[in-house]
């Protein structure tokens, strides 16, 4: 049994607001959050190879709606001083929780406002996560085991003629629903559960802070495994939705109503709790991160004078997006008229691998990963919202038919244009390039 152990640990640190914030993710809310529904948590998995020798990687998993790149470089920074370990090797994954606080000020404020103290407060739990998974590394066992969820759907449909955000059941999207389990080889018991699953954290707009669906159901598993550590790595959701629909069109949950989402997911990872699957064969793999960057264009740039226009302007949201602008535009190394998508390769076993994008990543992205993977005999699940956060990456035919995620959320995210069709070609060669690197 010694060639399926890895050495690893996890540390679950809750990250819950002291006080009432803006919540991100939705320009509705205008004030602070009304209560606290479900507490909100981060995990740190620290990872090392059979014999221990090599130093470990760490995955930082939290309920988020995003790692924000300007919280991520001191972040990194501290982790390194204080642990010894190349900035490098800790990786960040965020369940894309449209009821949690925003993590950085690189978007509008009308999706979230973040709050000095909360950024203080995630980044010391964040380091006493990583301190402890650090120190309590040990022999564990690997498995890992799939079946399919139907609570999602394709979210972009034709309605009089104008693609918008609505139910479109012709489209068929990724159930996969993944669990890779850590167990004690003594005892059995399970220590570490991580859930792959690709649906958008958006069930609920109540101004109530909660980990939306994935935060449910990791809180519910939590007390049903007394000790046991978990994450939710959310898969290529940027074109998926619940299924929550009134008519035609999509509605928003309650609390109650996203629990039930979160329990129907639970129902079918329960299928997986109680299955038996073989250790993953480790032989005397090491895990190891390989990391790579892609240059995406914009287009219909926005110009100097329609800026300085906007300044000045009534709406807060324009005026507010003028000024980054133009801070960007004229900063010598501001890389305008197009951003840098990071992207991670984190294999954990021979046969299985993380493939991290800092963006909403779309459907097909995920399926040109799962598919490059198998060519190599791999299993590889995509992972989006992680390493930071440039946007929507939608493919080169959802570009020309226009619609909230090619074009609409660019003003949120406070880009100076619309993302080029050609990312499509440029993102698949990268993804392509960096799996033949394993």
């Amino acid at each position: 049994m010694t060639a399926t152990l890895v050495h690893a640990a996890a540390a679950t640190r809750e990250i819950t607001p002291r006080r009432p914030l803006r919540l991100a993710g939705f320009a509705s809310r205008t004030t602070d959050f009304e209560d606290v529904a479900e507490p909100i948590h981060l995990t740190a998995l620290a990872l090392s190879g059979p014999e221990a020798e090599e130093p470990p990687l760490v995955l930082i998993a939290a309920d988020l709606i995003c790692w924000n790149p300007s919280l991520l470089v001191p972040l990194r920074a501290r982790l390194e001083a204080e642990t010894g370990l190349p900035a490098w090797r800790f990786v960040f994954s965020a369940t894309h929780n449209h009821s949690g606080p925003a993590t950085g000020a690189d978007f509008l404020p009308s999706i979230g406002i973040p709050d000095p103290e909360y950024l203080e407060l995630l980044c010391n739990e964040t380091a006493a996560a990583v301190r402890e998974a650090l120190t309590g590394r040990r022999p564990l066992r690997l498995s890992f085991a799939e079946t399919t969820s139907n609570i999602g759907v394709y979210r972009r449909g034709l309605r009089n003629g104008r693609m918008m955000m609505a139910p479109n059941y012709d489209v068929p999207i990724d159930r996969r629903l993944s669990l890779l389990r850590l167990v004690d080889p003594e005892t059995g018991e399970l220590a570490v559960g991580m859930i792959h699953f690709a649906c958008h954290a958006s069930v609920t707009a109540d101004n109530r802070l909660s980990g939306d669906y994935p935060g449910a159901l990791l809180n519910k598993l939590r007390a049903e495994h007394p000790g046991s550590h978990w994450l939710f790595l959310q898969g290529s959701c940027g074109d998926i939705r619940a299924n929550v629909v009134i008519g035609d069109l999509f509605s928003r949950c309650d609390q109650e109503c996203m629990r039930r989402f979160a329990a129907r997911l639970g129902e079918s990872l329960a299928v997986l709790l109680n299955s038996a699957p073989p250790d993953v064969n480790l032989q005397s793999f090491v895990p190891r991160l390989l990391r790579s960057q892609v240059e995406l264009p914009l287009t219909e740039l926005v110009t100097r004078e329609e800026l300085e226009a906007d300044v000045d302007s009534s709406d807060p949201s324009r005026a507010d997006r003028a000024r980054r602008l133009l801070a960007r535009l004229n900063a010598a190394d501001s890389g305008w008229g197009s951003r840098t998508l990071d992207i991670a390769l984190l294999q954990i076993a021979p046969d299985l691998a993380l493939f991290m994008l800092a963006a909403e990543v779309c459907g097909a992205y995920g399926d040109v990963i799962r598919r490059a993977g198998a060519l190599r005999g791999l299993t590889i699940l995509p992972v989006s919202c992680s390493e930071g956060m440039v946007g929507y990456v939608a493919t080169a035919s959802q570009i020309a038919e226009g619609g909230y995620e090619p074009r609409e959320s660019a003003w949120y995210f406070a880009l100076e244009g619309t993302y080029d069709s050609v990312i499509e070609s440029r993102i698949t060669a990268a993804i392509q390039s960096l799996i033949e690197r394993l």
